[in-house]
Formats: structure tokens, C-alpha cells, sequence
């Protein structure tokens, strides 16, 4: 098999032809009559359809209804014009304007969705950049006052508590505290141990 390419390849490069090759044919004016003599299909085709086509214009576009055959409009001889015409006098029909939910780019996506404060509020990104510390301040200083509230009532209560106690307890006797002297005679500095 090698041995085969090897020997084409040296006869292509050396300029000589092969025997099974088949040499393409230039495309001219006779060429080309030739091949529509011989398939008569596309020619005929064309010719019926430039004899059953009028002139279409943009008249014509206005007087079609949703129900009529657009097909005759995409036809290579019409005007480019006309063509796009009656595309979009055929996709104005609201059938065509349905969306099926599939297509991800129709949203707004200039609308922010914005994350929910309760969530927010457990994000590491928002206790680093203070976004609730003016609200947790509010609260902290809400339970301050309220822890004094507490701790005045309490003291307020003990203090009543305790004048209703005093009032049942006889008066303590006052002792006087006094002074108790060292026996310790003072340290002679001379004398040295």
C-alpha cells in the first residue's frame, strides 16, 4: 500500500498522468448549456418559476393574511425588499410571539434580586464589612437598658426588702473597733545578727 502511494505521489510530482484519474472539467458557457440539456429538471424548474412568479412588490405583501402561502415570497428571483417584508408581516402574527420558558437571556437582569436580610445577616462578608453593626448596636444598647432596668428594679426591691427586714430586726449594738498595738519592741539598728 505504500509502496502504491509512494508510486502516485513520484508520477503527480513528476507531471505525468495516471491512468484511472479523472480530470475536472472547466465550467463554460457550452459546458454548462450541455449539463442543462442533460438534466432537465432545474432548467425547467426555473423557467416556470420566472413564468409563474410576477413581479412581486410590497403591495402584494400588504394584502397577505396570516393563512396565505408565504413560500412564493422566498423564492430567489424576489426582491430582497419584498422578502423581508413578508417576514415580518408573517411573524407579526402572535403565534409566533410565544415564548416557551427555555430562553434564559429575556430576563431583566438590571432588577437586582436582592438576598434576604435574615440571610445576610449570617454572612462573614457582611459582620466584616459593618453592614448591621449601627442595628446591633441599637439592640446592644436596647439590652443595656434593659439589664439596668433590671438591675435598678432588683435593687429597688432588695433596698425595700431590706427596710422591711430592718424594721422587724432590733437595731445591731455598735461596737467600736479599736487599735490593737505590737508587743514587738523596735529593732535596734546597731544591733546586727
Amino acid at each position: 500500500m505504500a509502496d502504491g502511494f509512494l508510486n502516485r505521489w513520484s508520477q503527480r510530482k513528476a507531471g505525468q498522468e495516471l491512468p484511472n484519474e479523472v480530470k475536472p472539467v472547466a465550467e463554460t458557457p457550452a459546458n454548462l448549456a450541455e449539463s442543462a440539456k442533460s438534466n432537465k429538471l432545474p432548467a425547467q424548474q426555473s423557467a416556470t418559476t420566472s413564468e409563474v412568479l410576477p413581479q412581486l412588490t410590497l403591495d402584494d405583501v400588504a394584502k397577505l393574511n396570516h393563512q396565505d402561502d408565504f413560500s412564493v415570497f422566498m423564492q430567489s428571483g424576489v426582491d430582497p425588499d419584498v422578502k423581508r417584508a413578508a417576514l415580518k408581516k408573517l411573524f407579526s402574527d402572535p403565534r409566533y410571539n410565544i415564548m416557551d420558558g427555555l430562553d434564559i437571556y429575556i430576563d431583566d437582569y438590571s432588577k437586582p434580586d436582592p438576598i434576604p436580610p435574615e440571610m445576610l445577616r449570617r454572612l462573614v462578608q457582611s459582620k466584616m464589612l459593618n453592614l448591621f453593626k449601627a442595628e446591633e448596636d441599637a439592640q446592644d444598647q436596647a439590652t443595656e437598658d434593659t439589664k439596668e432596668k433590671m438591675a435598678l428594679e432588683a435593687l429597688d426591691r432588695e433596698s425595700r426588702e431590706s427596710n422591711e427586714v430592718t424594721h422587724i430586726l432590733p437595731p445591731e449594738p455598735k461596737t467600736e473597733v479599736t487599735e490593737i498595738k505590737s508587743s514587738k519592741p523596735p529593732l535596734d539598728p546597731q544591733l546586727k545578727t
